[in-house]
This record gives C-alpha cells, sequence and structure tokens, in this order.
C-alpha cells in the first residue's frame, strides 16, 4: 500500500499541488480505513463462520486478486503515461 500512497500523493502534487495531494491522501485514507474497519466488524460479527468459508476459497481469492492488481498496474501505466487523460476523468474542470 505504502508504494501505491506514494504514488497518488507524487502524482496529485505534480499536477493538482497541496490541496488536491491533501484530497486524494484524505480519500485515500477513508477508504482504507473503510475496508479494514469492515472486515474487522464482518470477522467478529461472524463468530469464525466467515473464516472457515474464507479460508476454503482461499485460493480464488489470491487469483481475483492477482487479476486485480495486474489491472492496476496496467493503469498506473497507462495514467502515468498519459497524465492529462488521468487528469480529466478523476479531476474534471
Amino acid at each position: 500500500m505504502g508504494p501505491f500512497l506514494a504514488a497518488v500523493a507524487a502524482f496529485a502534487l505534480t499536477t493538482g499541488g497541496f490541496w488536491l495531494a491533501l484530497v486524494a491522501f484524505l480519500v485515500f485514507a477513508a477508504v482504507m480505513g473503510g475496508l479494514m474497519l469492515g472486515v474487522s466488524v464482518l470477522v467478529g460479527v461472524s463468530q469464525g463462520g466467515l473464516l472457515r468459508r474464507m479460508r476454503a476459497s482461499s485460493g480464488h481469492i489470491q487469483r481475483v486478486a492477482s487479476v486485480l492488481l495486474i489491472a492496476v498496474g496496467a493503469g498506473l501505466i497507462y495514467f502515468t503515461l498519459d497524465a492529462g487523460r488521468f487528469q480529466s476523468i478523476f479531476f474534471p474542470s
């Protein structure tokens, strides 16, 4: 997560300045915090049943996560090469 956060912050600083970088950081922090909170609540509520099902399907979860990481990496490469398109999609004027 660290390298991704650094990339988002550096990109926001170079294209939009301090305030855009701050907003990008706050959005990243809120999403990551929400995900961590959600998983923690699910594990607490499920009393172990969810953990057993997740362990049983861990191979499938790893394959899906691998595909998502490759897609995110490809998107980062694409948007790095075409910064104007990234800015027009995520930060329209």
